[in-house]
């Protein structure tokens, strides 16, 4: 039922009360939306959350490989009044060949997804995803309106130089508006 947001999903989940049947905010052991915190691959997201009233999320569901929602007792490098910490942690990229991309359109958004084995080695990968709305150059031709709209970029290479070891860099970057 939650399509490609994991925040709507996570509403399911015993302890956890949507505020509301729009925006994806969780109520969790009686505490508001601004007491949880949100910790993608150990950086957190200020504002997980896209489209005001319609909700989309930041993430392209393609890429995450575990999300865990902790309302438990929390660990201390998570700060204090803090009712939960969702742990998305992302996927590596495909080494089984040089490129792939794929993707997906809504009514409203749509992302695209590349990925491969990085260049010159055997254990190592790379994605690049864009999520965002379609229609805003559509509507930019019929005149500026007051349009919500969103795009997100996120990045990820890991490789592998030994056994023990992974190494992985990533990148995002998103823009949200609701202005013309």
């Amino acid at each position: 039922g939650g399509f490609e947001n994991v925040f709507q999903v996570l509403q399911l989940l015993p302890g956890a009360a949507a505020t509301d049947d729009e925006n994806g905010r969780l109520a969790i052991r009686g505490a508001g939306p601004e007491h949880n915190i949100v910790v993608l691959d150990g950086v957190q997201i200020h504002n997980p959350y896209r489209y005001s009233e319609l909700t989309s999320s930041f993430l392209n569901p393609a890429t995450a490989a575990d999300v865990t929602l902790d309302a438990s007792g929390l660990d201390a490098r998570y700060g204090g009044r803090l009712s939960s910490v969702t742990v998305i942690e992302t996927r590596e990229g495909t080494r089984d060949r040089k490129l792939g991309v794929s993707g997906s359109m809504g009514l409203a958004s749509g992302d695209v997804l590349l990925e491969g084995r990085l260049p010159g080695t055997e254990s190592g990968s790379w994605w690049a995803t864009a999520r965002g709305t379609w229609y805003r150059p559509v509507v930019d031709l019929f005149g500026k309106t007051v349009v919500p709209s969103f795009g997100d970029v996120q990045i990820k290479g890991t490789v592998r130089p030994s056994r023990h070891t992974n190494l992985s860099i990533f990148g995002l970057a998103g823009l949200e508006t609701t202005h013309g």
